[in-house]
């Protein structure tokens, strides 16, 4: 994996290249790394565009001829979401060096096989803001914080049926008392982790819980 731009910190190996035109703007920045490519297809990503990485696997399958693009709901291709023939990209931008070029309408020209994709895929993320309100607004939060807590506590997040958790916890403070709901769950938690539970076994108690909330109803 090649990474154009300022080095920095990465928890993965990756190899940095330098832009040849400093803050030259994307086309640079393809240019830049096609002097290290030597395949027949690059696969090109934006780093600001984090849910393009579920259309990888596409993107490649799909790249024949010219190659592939990711395109919005009106149709409009992301050269940032692409895999591209190396070759013609060259073409493309060597009397330039990618300098004042515009990436989506040079591959516009190249009738790249089209992956439509919701406008979500292909949006900016710019600031930390944008990252933040993206992930509460798909959900995302909710994964990475339980991922994020599972590995502080050593444990294994995959036991975790998050939906069906949160159902529960949901039920209990509708339907008992709302203090008592995170209480709930806790000892959940410490059954499973007593007992070393499998996935089916902390399905089993959410199961017996729930049925103790239905009878707690009835008998109110």
């Amino acid at each position: 994996m090649y990474v154009v731009g300022d080095k920095r910190p990465t928890k993965i190996n990756v190899t940095w290249i330098n832009d040849l035109v400093k803050n030259g703007g994307p086309g640079v920045g393809v240019w830049s790394g096609l002097q290290e490519i030597n395949s027949e297809y690059v696969l090109i990503l934006a780093g600001d565009q984090p849910f393009i990485g579920h259309y990888v696997t596409e993107l490649c399958q799909k790249a024949v001829g010219n190659g592939s693009w990711l395109v919005n709901s009106e149709g409009m291709g992301n050269p940032l979401a692409s895999c591209v023939k190396v070759s013609a990209l060259k073409s493309s931008l060597e009397e330039t060096g990618g300098v004042n070029v515009s990436l989506r309408q040079i591959l516009g020209k190249m009738d790249l096989v089209p992956i439509t994709v919701t406008d979500e895929v292909v949006q900016d993320l710019d600031t930390w803001a944008d990252v933040a309100k993206v992930m509460r607004e798909s959900g995302n939060m909710t994964d990475a914080w339980i991922k994020n807590i599972a590995k502080k506590l050593d444990l294994n997040h995959e036991v975790l049926d998050v939906e069906k958790i949160l159902d529960l916890t949901r039920d209990v403070a509708h339907n008992v008392e709302r203090k008592v709901a995170p209480l709930t769950t806790f000892l959940l938690g410490y059954a499973a982790g007593k007992g070393n539970l499998a996935k089916k076994e902390i399905e089993e108690l959410v199961e017996k819980i729930n049925q103790s909330v239905k009878e707690w109803q009835a008998n109110k």
